[in-house]
């Protein structure tokens, strides 16, 4: 079984941020008060997932969290698999509140990556409920429980990609790889492609690419070094284009727009190893198309095109 071994989209967390899915908090006579939420209710297999969890202090004091036993805090979720199983935690050392101070009367927020804390590996509808005790308090709290699904992906494009290690001099050592794969899913309100690089040990990143429109897939080409290039359409006349490395990491992003009725497409020099777009031109801001952190939408689309 695969081990999930993320690298953190560029932008993932002020995603999050901004596309938070609440649940009131939970206060009934409680002297902390909770709520979960989710960047989005619907996810990739494999996906990172993140909450984020609200605490308010009724308490009436200050709630110190360090090291030592008598001040000691922390936060758990209660997680129901698509089976109705409880999930077990990982071993995955992670604690958001070391230092940390909750004064009387104070809100504080608590960002999580759920998904290396427990087994979110099926595909499914889970519930999750945060819960949160200190060694100062009667008892633990909770919050209301929140829901999010995981779909499975349809593979578009795959390929087997060698590392590159220009430095190894050793003629028998084995050439280590790792499998790119381009996925299309259904995230329970649009089509979505995403991006997944993994190998028999580990994945190196899942993260979401472009809306899938529909018509042309997307034009792919892999480098002399092992880079992915992926060209996408994302509106009647714009295409993202994306370079991301064997790590998953993103390396090169541009916008580019049909010209002179020649759409932008990929082109491989098989002699340099190179990988171009050639056609079109590159896309202007704010002339082309309105964009947020450089993910274009249009004025009539409210949201953005690539969340």
């Amino acid at each position: 079984m695969l081990s999930s071994q993320f690298a953190p989209g560029r932008n993932a967390l002020f995603v999050f941020l901004a596309g938070l899915l609440y649940l009131p908090l939970s206060t009934l006579d409680a002297q902390l008060a909770l709520s979960v939420g989710l960047d989005r209710d619907g996810y990739l297999l494999n996906e990172p997932v993140f909450a984020k969890v609200v605490v308010r202090n009724y308490s009436g004091r200050g709630l110190i969290f360090g090291e030592n036993e008598a001040l000691r805090g922390k936060i758990e979720f209660e997680i129901h698999s698509p089976d109705g199983r409880v999930l077990e935690p990982l071993d995955y050392d992670f604690d958001p509140f070391e230092g940390a101070v909750l004064n009387p009367g104070v809100t504080m927020d608590f960002i999580l990556p759920v998904s290396r804390m427990y087994p979110v590996t099926k595909a499914g509808s889970y519930s999750i409920k945060a819960v949160m005790s200190h060694n100062q308090l009667p008892s633990s709290y909770e919050s209301k429980p929140n829901k999010f699904s995981v779909f499975n992906g349809i593979t578009v494009w795959t390929r087997i990609i060698g590392m590159p290690d220009v430095l190894s001099l050793n003629p028998e050592s084995k050439i280590k790889s790792r499998t790119a794969k381009i996925l299309s899913f259904f995230d329970g309100k649009k089509k979505i492609y995403a991006l997944s690089i993994e190998d028999d040990r580990y994945i190196y990143g899942v993260l979401r690419l472009a809306p899938d429109i529909g018509g042309k897939k997307p034009d792919v080409e892999v480098d002399g070094l092992g880079r992915i290039h992926t060209l996408l359409q994302v509106g009647p006349n714009v295409y993202s284009y994306f370079v991301y490395n064997l790590d998953c990491r993103l390396e090169d992003r541009q916008n580019y727009v049909k010209a002179d009725g020649v759409n932008p497409r990929l082109f491989r020099n098989e002699d340099q190893g190179t990988v171009t777009v050639i056609g079109g031109r590159k896309a202007i801001r704010n002339q082309d198309f309105i964009d947020e952190d450089y993910n274009p939408f249009f004025p009539s689309d409210s949201r953005k095109l690539s969340d």
